[in-house]
């Protein structure tokens, strides 16, 4: 699958959640996780690095992942949004440069 096709599925997915979850839920766990890299068949999905953020997102993982599944990947990764100095090393160690990838769903 191509990054533009995994863009896309990304996206389908964010929409499909916005409709299921409540407007508060959605707001909450969902709406500020971000799509910074396909890897292989799998998305990584950034979050705010604020715990209960992270954890409500981590709720709705398996969802996420059944999601991506029928949509032909493999499934979804959470981690959290780089500061400036983890950026910093990650292009100084692997010349890959910290980014959101994906439009932002409102």
């Amino acid at each position: 699958m191509s990054v533009e096709q995994a863009v896309s599925a990304w996206v389908q997915i964010k929409r499909e959640l916005r409709r299921r979850l409540g407007a508060r839920e959605w707001e909450m766990w969902i709406s500020h996780a971000r799509l910074v890299r396909v890897m292989g068949d799998c998305l990584l999905v950034s979050l705010p690095p604020r715990g209960i953020r992270t954890w409500g997102a981590q709720r709705h993982r398996d969802r996420m992942t059944r999601m991506a599944q029928k949509r032909g990947l493999g499934g979804v990764l959470l981690t959290v949004h780089a500061d400036e100095w983890q950026q910093d090393q990650l292009m100084q160690r692997s010349g890959w440069e910290w980014k959101f990838i994906d439009p932002e769903v409102v």
